[in-house]
C-alpha cells in the first residue's frame, strides 16, 4: 500500500486500486504498512474491495448490460456510483491489460476535465480486478450527481422551449471548451450529459481522446460536435419547434479560450463550475446511471 497527499494506492495479486484520500477517510486499516486485504475484516476499505461485486449488484441499479453495470449506493457516508466494466473474454482482458482499463482511462480523463474546470462527476476511485496478471474487470467510483440526462430533459413537458434551448447552448459551449483543449469525447450523445442545478455535466469518459496534432483535433472535434448537434435537433419532440433552426452552428459559441492544458498546474480561465452535491433524486428520473452507461 502506498500513500500520497491526495491518493491511496493499493496493489496486491488480485487488485490494483487508487482511492481519493477523502473518500476513504476513516476506512483505512489501522496499520498503514500492511496490506488492507490481508484480513478481510481489518478495515471497511478491505471489506469494500472484497465485496465490490456484491455491493454493485445490491445497489440501486442504474444500468445493467453485457459490457457494464452501474449502481448507486451509500458507502462511508457518501452517495456514490460504481460502474463495473465486465469481463468480456480472454482477448479483451489481454487488450485492456496492455492498453489500460476503461476505469483507469475514465479516472484520468475525469481529473483532466476537473483541472480544466469542465464539470464531470468527481472521481473517487478506480479498481482493477486481476486474474493471471490480466485485467479481468475494472470499476470506476464517482460521486453521485443528481440530474436528468439531456435526452430526457429535452422531452420534459414541464420545461419551456426557451429553457431547453438555453441548456443546449450551455452544452455546446461546454463541448467547445473540451474541443479547444485538444480533447474529443468520442461518444457524445444526449444520454451522456447530465443536466443539473448547476448546469450540464459531462459523463462516460472512457472513450475520450487527447490529441497532440492540431488538425486531427480540429477535424475530429468538429465531426463529433456537428453529429451531436444533429442528434439534438432531430430528436427534439415537439412539432413546430424552432430548436433546430435556432441552435448555434458548430464553432459559433462564444466560450473564452482556455489558458492552460492538462499538463499545466493551474486552472483554466473562468470560475470553477462544481457538480451539485448529491441529494435524493426520488420522484425524478436520474440521468446519472444512463449517462454513465
Amino acid at each position: 500500500m502506498r500513500t500520497s497527499g491526495g491518493h491511496l494506492r493499493i496493489r496486491t495479486d488480485e487488485y490494483l486500486a487508487v482511492f481519493d484520500r477523502q473518500f476513504v477517510a476513516g476506512a483505512e486499516p489501522a496499520d498503514s504498512t500492511s496490506s488492507p486485504l490481508a484480513d478481510s475484516t481489518s478495515s471497511p476499505l478491505a471489506d469494500f474491495l472484497e465485496r465490490i461485486d456484491e455491493l454493485t449488484d445490491k445497489g440501486e441499479s442504474l444500468k445493467r448490460g453485457d459490457t457494464s453495470c452501474v449502481s448507486r449506493l451509500q458507502w462511508n457516508g457518501k452517495d456514490i456510483v460504481i460502474k463495473r466494466y465486465n469481463h468480456r473474454g480472454l482477448f479483451h482482458s489481454l487488450r485492456r491489460t496492455i492498453m489500460g482499463s476503461r476505469a483507469r482511462k475514465s479516472w484520468l480523463h475525469a481529473h483532466r476535465l476537473m483541472m480544466l474546470n469542465i464539470p464531470t462527476p468527481k472521481p473517487l476511485a478506480y479498481i482493477e480486478s486481476r486474474k493471471w496478471a490480466l485485467v479481468w474487470k475494472s470499476y470506476l467510483v464517482t460521486e453521485y450527481a443528481e440530474g436528468e440526462n439531456l435526452h430526457h430533459f429535452l422531452r420534459d413537458k414541464t420545461v419551456s422551449e426557451e429553457g431547453r434551448l438555453a441548456v443546449v447552448r450551455q452544452v455546446l459551449e461546454m463541448v467547445e471548451r473540451v474541443h479547444k483543449n485538444g480533447i474529443t469525447h468520442c461518444d457524445l450523445k444526449p444520454s451522456n450529459i447530465l443536466v443539473t442545478g448547476n448546469g450540464p455535466v459531462l459523463t462516460d469518459l472512457d472513450a475520450m481522446k487527447v490529441h497532440r496534432v492540431g488538425w486531427v483535433c480540429e477535424w475530429s472535434g468538429r465531426k463529433y460536435i456537428e453529429r451531436f448537434r444533429q442528434r439534438v435537433s432531430n430528436g427534439f419532440p415537439r412539432p413546430g419547434s424552432t430548436l433546430s433552426t435556432t441552435l448555434p452552428s458548430t464553432g459559433s459559441t462564444n466560450s473564452p479560450p482556455p489558458t492552460t492544458t492538462f499538463e499545466g498546474k493551474q486552472a483554466s480561465s473562468g470560475p470553477a463550475r462544481q457538480v451539485r452535491s448529491p441529494q435524493d433524486a426520488r420522484g425524478r428520473r436520474s440521468g446519472n446511471g444512463s449517462a454513465l452507461g
